[in-house]
């Protein structure tokens, strides 16, 4: 038996949390298994909504990575490829910033 999905709607809307977007996130990948691809895909927008709202549209996050990640995947699978491809390209070069950065506070935390 289902019972219907409160995301997108209600106080989950209203509400921006990281764990949230997690729960999102789990939900989506819970839901693709289940061969439920289109409200996967849902779950996955509004994951990556979220996470941006939180950490910001451009700022490079692991979980921002990780949600375009995720959305890529659901729209390769409902067949939107060129989508993904888009989102696959914007994870990999917000990987290259992640690992810049993470390699220049490395050299700062040598240096000191």
């Amino acid at each position: 038996m289902g019972r219907p999905s409160q995301c997108g709607s209600g106080s989950t809307a209203s509400a921006t949390t990281p764990q949230i977007a997690q729960s999102l996130n789990n939900l989506a990948i819970d839901l693709r298994a289940l061969g439920e691809r289109a409200r996967a895909r849902d779950q996955d927008e509004l994951a990556l909504a979220m996470r941006q709202r939180l950490y910001g549209e451009q700022t490079a996050h692991p979980d921002i990575v990780t949600s375009l990640d995720n959305l890529a995947i659901g729209l390769r699978a409902l067949g939107d490829h060129a989508r993904a491809r888009e989102l696959d390209e914007q994870a990999t070069a917000m990987q290259a910033r992640l690992a810049t950065q993470d390699a220049s506070t490395r050299g700062r935390t040598l240096a000191d």
